[in-house]
């Protein structure tokens, strides 16, 4: 009886392979911070200034004064299409999407401490490192790259990412 009311306080998140678990009775709450029995507060993150959502997900979420962006593609926000060009082009709007989301919940570039990049090609991974560098020219968040065989609607490029509030 004991284990299974320990399951129900604790809220698992998958990410590549890792279970991180969080002290928490998690329900989803639309926008605005919802107060958790214990003390925790779970807020969904939603901006019309980045990719509207593809599926059940959320643009972030933020609990404990950490934020964890999911993974963005380069969709431009105003016409719903992954924008033209290649890499580079694409890396960009990758980026700009993701500090549409950071402005959003009230984080900065300077906050964000782990990216998880995924591409479809890593011969690309020049050209996406010389973006992405432009945005953390100091102290750079932590990151890992992964190849893989295809990302959603064909992007060449997602970065997934973890910001923690500094401040």
């Amino acid at each position: 009886m004991k284990k299974q009311s320990m399951i129900r306080n604790y809220s698992l998140m998958v990410m590549m392979g890792f279970v991180l678990t969080l002290p928490c009775s998690c329900t989803k709450s639309e926008g605005a911070p919802s107060d958790r029995p214990n003390g925790h507060t779970k807020r969904i993150i939603n901006t019309p200034f980045a990719p509207k959502v593809i599926g059940p997900y959320s643009q972030a979420v933020e609990i404990n004064g950490m934020l964890f962006i999911s993974g963005q593609v380069p969709v431009d926000p105003v016409t719903d299409k992954i924008v033209g060009g290649g890499i580079t082009e694409q890396s960009e709007q990758v980026m700009k999407n993701i500090g549409a989301i950071l402005k959003a919940a009230g984080y900065e570039y300077s906050d964000v401490v782990k990216s998880t990049c995924l591409m479809s090609d890593l011969g690309n991974f020049t050209a996406m490192n010389d973006v992405y560098g432009k945005y953390y020219p100091i102290d750079p968040p932590a990151r890992a790259t992964f190849a893989v065989v295809k990302l959603p609607l064909e992007a060449l490029i997602e970065i997934e990412t973890i910001a923690v509030r500094s401040r």
